[in-house]
């Protein structure tokens, strides 16, 4: 679909009569424990008032799955926002201990399931947390729906040339935090 509610609408619209919907990507982790490269299954998924539970049968088949292949993941609530969250802002948002993982698209999927009456669940690897560089450092670099700025990056990068090698480090953790996702859903 690509990142926040735009690229929802364009994916749902093409979606045709599935029986059920997978919402599958990148989320930003939320407390210590979640580590990049982790997976998110979420047992539900809320955006604003609305919350949307997952399908309990896909719930429990991907638990069990993500459990027998070993990868480590954790099972909650995935808050989706309309715009990239800084570390602060996600960390407010678990003040309740429930959210575990912050993205910009599951719930639009969710309420189009619903809509539908089709079952739903979300699955989603850490890409970034308050403590890896990305996070720190990553709100800069994107636009508010989320898409990487080119020029922002640059300009950042030269302007703080200590910030290119931890970026350099993290790229190969996100190469094995996409294997870990693709890993799940097959």
């Amino acid at each position: 679909a690509g990142m926040g509610a735009r690229g929802v609408t364009r994916a749902v619209a093409s979606l045709g009569t599935p029986s059920v919907l997978l919402a599958a990507g990148f989320c930003r982790g939320v407390g210590s424990e979640v580590k990049l490269g982790d997976l998110v299954v979420a047992s539900q998924v809320i955006r604003h008032a609305e919350s949307f539970a997952a399908d309990p049968f896909l719930l429990e088949t991907a638990t069990g799955a993500t459990k027998a292949i070993g990868l480590p993941f954790h099972v909650g609530t995935i808050l989706t926002v309309d715009e990239v969250v800084t570390a602060a802002e996600a960390g407010e948002a678990r003040a309740d201990g429930t959210i575990v993982a912050v993205d910009m698209e599951s719930a639009y999927l969710a309420e189009a399931a619903d809509w539908r009456g089709i079952p739903f669940l979300a699955i989603r690897v850490v890409s970034d947390t308050a403590a890896e560089p990305w996070a720190a450092r990553g709100s800069a670099f994107l636009a508010s729906d989320g898409r990487i700025n080119p020029m922002t990056v640059a300009s950042s990068l030269f302007r703080h040339p200590s910030w290119i090698v931890p970026m350099l480090h993290l790229a190969p953790r996100l190469r094995i935090a996409t294997r870990h996702l693709a890993r799940a859903i097959h």
